[in-house]
């Protein structure tokens, strides 16, 4: 079975992260995999071992996504998306998949239909299978007519792969109607990728961060008067991402205190929650995974700029388990986080009935799938 994968991340890093676990598990399961990748790949990614194509890159300029830059941060223009999509093309046809895997799209992406559609053309010449990889919690639509356009283009799509729970959230929540059901939708569990390592010693550090990518500006902010107004004695470690705003990196690297230590985002995140005290965060996909699974007592600040639901969605769903203390960002202050700790810290974890193998259950999927397709 030979298995290609699309995936586009431009702001933040789950996509990315999400098709790499996927791939590896389909490899380790015995298919042949390809990821075919539309921005560059971060550094605390796993791609070690898995076939990856680095398409001419783009990102999002802001929060927003709304506005698409190259590698030089130049907005995007027809010359440069007919050379993607020739490369994208070449490379598909080259490895000749039975399926194929779009990460989000059609429930995210839009504008790459452009390039997308032809390779979902081609599949069902060719007979062969066309597959959605969703996250847990999608942006809600609130345009009936963009709402249309998805469900007219999930009609293409054999399978959907939604890698959470339905208690939590359900692809068609997403909508603005109430009266779509989609018929092939499957609920994977969430995709975990990043085994945690066992601490060698007791930290106790609160733990800030805010993922490898671009965003967090709201709650770094407040960091630096937070840690004034905490005890003493607390120790704190604050990552950033690679793409976080020079001027607040520069804040942070400007508290004098032996308490503090300031890092960018490192690939072994996971042993250091689960020896940490604390866990503050946004509440994107990698980061759930990594506080649900470390069992550390966790404060979710979550990312909503721009109109974006999906992170405020997942937090208050924890929230309302008990599993995290949620600040809302709009009331964030540097008062508000240092109780909200106190708070998460003194509170009991619940046991949730999560799972944790949507990798390698998406894997099976897609082996049964293409068993039936062609037995």
């Amino acid at each position: 079975m030979r298995v290609f994968i699309w995936v586009q991340h431009l702001r933040g890093i789950g996509h990315i992260m999400r098709a790499l676990a996927i791939a590896r598990a389909l490899q380790n399961a015995g298919a042949t995999v390809r990821v075919a990748t539309g921005n560059t790949p971060p550094a605390v990614a796993n791609a070690a071992g898995i076939d990856v194509i680095e398409l001419p890159p783009c990102r999002a300029s802001d929060d927003t996504i709304q506005t698409l830059v190259d590698a030089r941060g130049a907005p995007i223009n027809d010359t440069w998306w007919e050379e993607r999509a020739d490369a994208l093309a070449a490379t598909f046809h080259a490895f000749q998949p039975d399926i194929l895997v779009t990460e989000c799209y059609p429930f995210g992406r839009r504008p790459f239909r452009r390039e997308l559609q032809p390779l979902i053309d081609a599949m069902h010449t060719k007979n062969g299978l066309v597959v959605a990889s969703l996250r847990d919690i999608l942006q809600r639509v609130s345009r009936p007519k963009k709402a249309k356009w998805m469900v007219e283009r999930a009609s293409e799509f054999h399978k959907f792969c939604v890698h959470g729970h339905r208690e939590l959230a359900t692809l068609e929540s997403a909508l603005p109607t109430e009266d779509v059901t989609f018929e092939n939708v499957i609920y994977t569990g969430f995709v975990h990728d990043r085994p945690l390592s066992e601490a060698t010693e007791e930290s106790s550090e609160i733990i800030v961060s805010v993922g490898g990518g671009a965003m967090g500006e709201t709650l770094l902010s407040v960091v630096p008067d937070a840690i004034v107004e905490a005890p003493q004695e607390w120790r704190w470690r604050v990552l950033h991402g690679a793409l976080a705003p020079t001027d607040i990196v520069a804040q942070l690297r400007a508290i004098d205190r032996q308490t503090v230590t300031i890092e960018t985002a490192r690939p072994d995140f996971p042993a250091l929650l689960n020896s940490a005290a604390c866990s503050v965060s946004l509440c994107g996909y990698n980061t759930a995974m990594d506080v649900l699974t470390s069992g550390v007592p966790s404060v979710m600040v979550p990312f909503d700029d721009a109109g974006q639901t999906e992170q405020n969605q997942r937090a208050s769903a924890l929230a309302k388990l008990g599993r995290v203390t949620m600040i809302e960002p709009a009331s964030l202050t540097p008062e508000r986080l240092v109780a909200a700790i106190k708070d998460a810290k003194e509170k009991p974890i619940p046991d949730l009935p999560f799972q944790f193998d949507g990798a390698e259950r998406t894997a099976k999927i897609l082996f049964d799938l293409f068993e039936r397709h062609h037995g």
